[in-house]
């Protein structure tokens, strides 16, 4: 079952993150006392401040807050002094804060991801550059593979009776890696839907023969579209690498839709797509929120019908074995390096593409002695050829 991942926007859903609060911080780890049966405050009113929702089913399981910079204050700023370092520091910034993630879903390492580059993305939608807060100790391991790093000393908080580390994330350095994890796909082609969904390697997100309710954009991991004549890779988990690069399965990657033809059409699914890599987070748009932006900008539309055309194209032509790798590692690093102006973590590539060490490798040692790319330091990709890594791409 997908964990689906919204800002909370309404009375009801708002009010179900602040009695999450209350269960993971006072009734699940015993932080300090406070009245039943939900935690909020004042920051929580305010039109810059955005709590963010995971859920499975009708529950919510994890949250994370954003809260911009404004004239009232931040929450960060509560607990600890980062005046010095706000006003030293050229940029906009947010504080964050209320991270919490019910017990049992603590070990779903991509929904905290999703929750993140959510709350980046709402972050530099509004114009920030840094984001602040002071943590629980035990959470830095986690926000660090995000960026994070102390500004000082650990100290005692006496209001929220835990000890504190102040951090900083600053999206303009980056470092390999977590650069390409926290940046959305470079080409969106409709506006944010307000809802994201994070499936596990091998769960079906589209079914084939069903009716088609939805669109989706891939904005972290792969996906595997299953055609008629070739098996899900789940089934073929015994052969080799070699026998795994024969399938002639379509696999789509960050900045890709899929899902659009039934919207479309008002049929049902023309084929199976499951997640490739260990998870795929996906934005989600209803038939109705698609229609509607195809109805108000033409362009839009032309750029849908540029998309379903080079399908049908390659489906009526075909394309050879190991095109399917080649064409999602091309798509993926068109994407993360702003069409060839940035490097491409190998390791971060590797994880959104489903590959293991070797395959990747063999397709790495293949791109450089054919030109296409540069891998002088053993950790990065730059590319060298764009006009070539373009024409892998068989699947827009």
């Amino acid at each position: 079952m997908p964990i689906t991942l919204k800002a909370a926007r309404t009375a009801e859903e708002k009010n179900e993150v602040y009695r999450l609060r209350y269960r993971v911080f006072v009734e699940e780890e015993n932080r300090f006392e406070h009245p039943p049966d939900r935690i909020f405050d004042f920051y929580d009113t305010l039109d810059e401040t955005v709590n963010f929702a995971a859920m499975e089913h009708d529950k919510v399981v994890g949250s994370m807050r954003v809260t911009i910079d404004n004239p009232v204050g931040m929450p960060a700023l509560d607990h600890y002094n980062f005046s010095r370092l706000i006003k030293s520091t050229p940029g906009k910034f947010a504080g964050i804060g209320w991270l919490c993630i019910a017990k049992g879903y603590r070990r779903h390492r991509g929904m905290l991801a999703a929750l993140f580059k959510m709350m980046v993305r709402e972050a530099r939608n509004r114009g920030v550059q840094h984001l602040i807060a002071p943590l629980h100790p035990a959470i830095l391991p986690l926000l660090k593979r995000f960026g994070a790093k102390p500004v000082d000393k650990e100290f005692f908080s006496e209001e929220l009776q835990v000890p504190m580390v102040p951090i900083h994330i600053d999206f303009e350095d980056l470092p390999s890696g977590l650069r390409e994890f926290s940046q959305d796909p470079f080409h969106i082609i409709f506006q944010d839907s307000n809802e994201r969904r994070i499936y596990r390697e091998g769960e079906t997100i589209i079914e084939k023969g069903h009716p088609g309710e939805e669109a989706f954009l891939i904005m972290r991991g792969s996906v595997e579209v299953l055609t008629g004549n070739c098996l899900h890779k789940a089934l073929r988990a015994s052969n080799s690498a070699a026998d795994l690069s024969d399938a002639r399965n379509p696999l789509l990657g960050q900045g890709q839709v899929f899902g659009e033809l039934a919207l479309l059409d008002g049929t049902t699914r023309t084929a199976s797509v499951v997640c490739h890599s260990k998870e795929v987070d996906v934005m989600v748009w209803t038939r109705e929120q698609v229609l509607d932006q195809l109805t108000l900008d033409h362009h839009k539309a032309i750029k849908l019908c540029k998309v379903l055309a080079n399908r049908l194209r390659v489906q009526v032509e075909g394309f050879e074995k190991n095109e399917a790798n080649d064409a999602l590692v091309a798509t993926i690093v068109m994407d993360a390096s702003r069409e060839a102006r940035k490097t491409v973590d190998v390791a971060w590539l590797s994880a959104q593409c489903g590959f293991r060490p070797n395959e990747m490798g063999e397709l790495i040692d293949k791109w450089v002695q054919s030109g296409v790319v540069l891998f002088e330091d053993g950790k990065t990709l730059t590319v060298r050829n764009p006009d070539l890594l373009k024409n892998m791409i068989k699947w827009k």
